[in-house]
């Protein structure tokens, strides 16, 4: 009997699971639409042109416009300055620099100009009897002669005879001899060209100094100056005389004014840009800060500015007319670090304002309305 009911039962179940089934199989269907192909969407932006003039922004460090590297000439140790002879320390114009001992050379100087005035002395008996008329304007060089001063220069003869006569006794080669040797012995002393400070030291008091050896560097701390590039392209509009705009890359609230002092008319081959100087000054600038400038260059006609990754090709950008993308060639006045400034667009003209991926000439795309 149990087994003729489960019999039943799973029958029961078996045709109501079918006519479940076939109610389902039964239902209208809703139709598919294919999907269309959908158009770009375009972000487009309407060309107004304006004049004005372009900024140009370079970069560069500064360097003393006033500085000397200090060698010595001479040999001898150094025993004398003004002040301490380290870096920072600040000398005013006409005090010591470094002095080295020169008491050998200055002996052997002064022994040079004695045997000179022997010389001369010797000499004076014939140039009486022979050129009486010079006589006296030499007896009063020998008579204002001192050897402990520069020598004065020699009275000049009064003819090519007396010139001849002093030539042979070898007064003009000892005279020539002397003041070579004062040049020289000026050399052990080196005075501040200028009030400045000392930036490099290479020697203390008592070293033995060599020819040719580096002492050390001294700038004038008060005026710099500034190397910047600037692309040729843009060189024209600038000019000697301009006011710049320079900032402190690592405080852009600190701000300068420079001055164009100076345009080279070399092109760099690799960079194609020119060098260009601005002179500053300002307390606290230091040698070798690292400086942001702002070039202002003549008023431009008729240009626009726009995101620099609009380019195409070099030259081109893209329009939109009646919703469609076209080419359009432009002149590329100025690159920016994001942006481009350019010109050959029209007023009211529309092109697209942020790249599209794929893009094409011909490319049909819908315009985003805000």
């Amino acid at each position: 009997m149990r087994k003729y009911i489960t019999v039943i039962l799973a029958i029961v179940v078996l045709g109501v699971a079918f006519a479940i089934a076939k109610g389902l199989g039964n239902r209208i269907k809703p139709v598919m639409k294919p999907n269309g192909k959908s158009t770009p969407l375009a972000f487009i932006y309407k060309v107004k042109n304006t004049n004005m003039p372009v900024i140009i922004p370079a970069s560069g460090s500064l360097t003393a416009q006033h500085k000397i590297m200090l060698f010595s000439e001479v040999q001898g140790v150094f025993e004398f300055s003004a002040h301490q002879f380290k870096a920072g320390v600040a000398f005013k114009k006409g005090e010591v620099l470094f002095k080295l001992n020169s008491a050998e050379f200055y002996t052997n100087l002064l022994a040079q100009k004695s045997s000179f005035q022997n010389l001369v002395v010797s000499m004076m008996p014939d140039l009486r009897l022979d050129f009486a008329e010079s006589y006296n304007q030499w007896e009063a060089y020998l008579n204002t002669f001192d050897i402990n001063k520069s020598l004065a220069a020699l009275p000049e003869p009064k003819s090519d005879k007396e010139k001849r006569f002093v030539a042979a006794k070898n007064i003009f080669t000892n005279y020539y001899n002397i003041k070579n040797l004062e040049i020289k012995l000026a050399k052990y002393t080196i005075y501040a060209p200028f009030s400045g400070v000392l930036t490099e030291a290479n020697v203390n008091k008592g070293s033995l100094v060599s020819p040719g050896q580096s002492l050390g560097e001294f700038i004038d701390p008060s005026v710099y100056e500034m190397e910047v590039s600037v692309s040729s392209a843009m060189v024209s509009k600038i000019k000697v005389g301009d006011e710049i705009g320079v900032e402190n890359l690592e405080n852009a609230n600190t701000k300068y004014n420079g001055k164009i002092i100076r345009i080279n008319k070399k092109v760099d081959r690799s960079s194609q840009t020119v060098n260009v100087f601005i002179e500053m000054s300002g307390a606290d600038l230091k040698e070798g800060m690292y400086l942001k400038a702002y070039l202002k260059s003549k008023v431009f006609e008729n240009i626009v500015e726009i995101p620099r990754n609009l380019l195409v090709n070099q030259q081109q950008i893209y329009s939109v007319q009646d919703s469609v993308l076209h080419l359009k060639k432009i002149q590329l006045i100025h690159q920016n670090e994001n942006t481009l400034i350019v010109s050959g667009l029209n007023d009211d003209e529309t092109i697209l304002i942020k790249p599209m991926p794929k893009a094409f000439e011909g490319m049909k795309v819908s315009i985003y309305k805000e």
